[in-house]
């Protein structure tokens, strides 16, 4: 089963690196749905408090229940020897305009969701650096934490689904 994995973590990866990433989307897209449809839905998006967030360390916040579930995640993670930076956390609604403007609409092709619609505005999701071995152990045991990988064309983007 490891091995399939393997393979298939490949076959992502190729797929993505020749421009694949709108087939990789329509085949995960209903999985994909739960999150992104509650972060479209919500009117906090990007807009959380203070009172609201924690830091998980390095400058980034999460909402308190994901950073209490991510605080157990990197520790089963230690454990196993696999370790990783974060990269992005919560972002508020101006950082996610600002990330349009560089990054460019996800619907328009570039890398950025529309302001208001980011699952990084709820508080939930963190991007995280890993090697292809740590990517392989986050899917193997970030859902006993209560992640999951939602984007399909970012292996390094988990969110806490409570």
């Amino acid at each position: 089963m490891h091995l399939v994995r393997r393979v298939l973590a490949v076959i992502v990866l190729l797929v993505v690196a020749v421009g694949g990433p709108p087939l990789v989307r329509s085949a995960t897209a209903e999985a994909d749905a739960p999150t992104t449809e509650l972060a479209r839905r919500s009117d906090k998006n990007g807009r959380l408090t203070a009172d609201e967030l924690t830091s998980i360390g390095g400058g980034y916040e999460l909402r308190k229940d994901a950073a209490a579930a991510f605080r157990r995640l990197e520790k089963a993670a230690k454990k196993a020897d696999v370790t990783w930076t974060v990269n992005s956390a919560y972002r508020d609604y101006d950082a996610q305009v600002a990330m349009v403007e560089e990054f460019g609409l996800l619907s328009e092709g570039g890398r950025a969701a529309a302001p208001g619609t980011s699952e990084h505005g709820l508080g939930l999701s963190v991007d995280l650096t890993l090697d292809w071995e740590e990517v392989e152990w986050m899917r193997e045991h970030a859902a006993d934490h209560g992640f999951a990988e939602t984007i399909a064309e970012e292996p390094w983007h988990w969110t806490y689904q409570p």
